[in-house]
């Protein structure tokens, strides 16, 4: 199956027609907020995924998106609206989230340590504590998150497999919660050359209890919802 193929495959699945010979639009920007048709549940998802090489691996890794956020679905839609991502539930207490970002750290370490990006380790060995605030607590202006997402960034752009099938899916990944770790997390079988370690999974765990992080300047991971 080719891409374009596949492209047509998908928008059949949600009874959409989809332009193979768009001028304007790459295959995969007509797929932004694919995923979310098949809300609240799931229904059907695994569809997606069967043209592809080892689909079920990619499916396995979605599906418990449906899982953690149906309750949030189910309650804009009640309220006559439709919701535009995923949003789980906040539900973690403190304990549990030092402890999800105590084991993202060791796995962004682990990361660095891949790719042989010694500033990067260096850096990252100098973080000593996590803290969680809220988002309008937060200093987004930082130097630290830069240079990790910088890396994190370059990586994923050059190990990219372009030409898969599931790359047409890549507008759909990240509009789940408009975020490209979680994005690679979900696409993580598809990188040429990726950490054995599944290096974004203690992301995924923090996001499906409603926070995000960021690395701050003065040596702290803050973990925010």
């Amino acid at each position: 199956m080719t891409q374009k193929e596949y492209a047509l495959y998908l928008g059949k699945l949600i009874d959409e027609e989809v332009d193979t010979e768009s001028e304007y639009l790459d295959l995969d920007d007509q797929f932004y907020a694919y995923f979310q048709c098949f809300m609240p549940y799931g229904e059907k998802a695994e569809k997606i995924f069967e043209p592809i090489p080892n689909g079920a691996t990619f499916y396995e890794r979605l599906k418990p998106i449906f899982e953690v956020t149906a309750q949030e679905v189910l309650g804009v839609v009640e309220q006559g609206a439709s919701p535009g991502y995923f949003v789980p539930s906040k539900t973690a207490d403190k304990e549990q989230l030092q402890s999800l970002g105590r084991d993202l750290l060791k796995h962004l370490l682990l990361f660095a340590e891949f790719i042989q990006d010694e500033e990067l380790w260096h850096a990252l060995q100098g973080i000593k504590t996590i803290e969680i605030a809220e988002s309008d607590a937060v200093d987004f202006d930082s130097s630290m998150h830069e240079m990790w997402y910088e890396a994190f960034s370059n990586w994923r752009l050059e190990n990219s497999d372009t030409d898969s099938l599931v790359a047409i899916l890549d507008e759909a990944y990240y509009s789940i919660s408009c975020d490209y770790y979680l994005s690679a997390y979900f696409q993580y079988p598809r990188y040429k050359n990726r950490p054995a370690i599944d290096f974004l999974k203690p992301y995924f765990e923090l996001w499906k209890y409603g926070y995000r992080f960021v690395i701050s300047d003065t040596n702290k991971m803050i973990l925010y919802a």
